[in-house]
């Protein structure tokens, strides 16, 4: 794993993992395009006063490639939604470096590339979620809508398939975050037709 912007910041000991972490500016919001934020979700701006300044929420990120793991990135956003506070990312190109980051609790939410080489997402997934304790919800990357079938298998919370749409994988990172925050567990596993709602 590598450490980046974010390498340092409290709370999360990613260094000792080598990992890249991605730390959002708190002051800072991260507009979507029009139409990206999860349907259903306040516009920006729209909740209590006090909710902006919500603890950071970290992400792992788990692609063998890091041009994969750059558009997931990319696609959720350091600020997606104002009641969720910034959001940090933890990139993780191999499993054994996934499974380190879940073991040591860094992580409030996963994201892995089911293409991923040689340890694919949905094995991985699979394993967390019968060896950790408390395994942190875990959205599935699918190459193709047909695949999502799998995550009955691979106990993902989520499914979203490729190419990636921002606003689907945006939904199911925030739904997926808010359910774990206030201690509820999420209708599993969310696919892209109920993503779509």
């Amino acid at each position: 794993m590598q450490v980046g912007a974010g390498h340092g910041s409290a709370g999360h000991g990613t260094a000792g993992h080598g990992a890249e972490t991605h730390q959002a500016d708190p002051h800072q919001a991260d507009p979507h395009p029009t139409g990206s934020h999860p349907a259903g979700s306040p516009p920006a701006g729209s909740h209590p006063a006090g909710t902006d300044s919500a603890a950071p929420k970290t992400i792992l990120v788990y692609a063998s490639h890091a041009e994969v793991r750059a558009r997931i990135i990319a696609a959720v956003g350091r600020r997606p939604v104002a009641d969720l506070g910034p959001l940090e990312f933890v990139e993780a190109a191999d499993a054994a470096e996934a499974i380190g980051v879940v073991d040591h609790h860094e992580a409030d939410l996963c994201v892995f590339d089911a293409e991923a080489t040689p340890s694919g997402g949905m094995g991985l997934c699979r394993q967390l979620k019968n060896e950790v304790a408390d395994c942190p919800p875990t959205v599935l990357i699918v190459a193709r809508p047909d695949d999502r079938w799998l995550a009955t298998w691979s106990q993902a919370d989520a499914v979203v398939a490729h190419p990636l749409d921002p606003a689907r994988l945006t939904e199911a990172v925030v739904t997926l975050l808010r359910a774990r925050a206030g201690g509820a567990v999420a209708r599993r596993p969310l696919t892209g037709a109920q993503l779509a709602g």
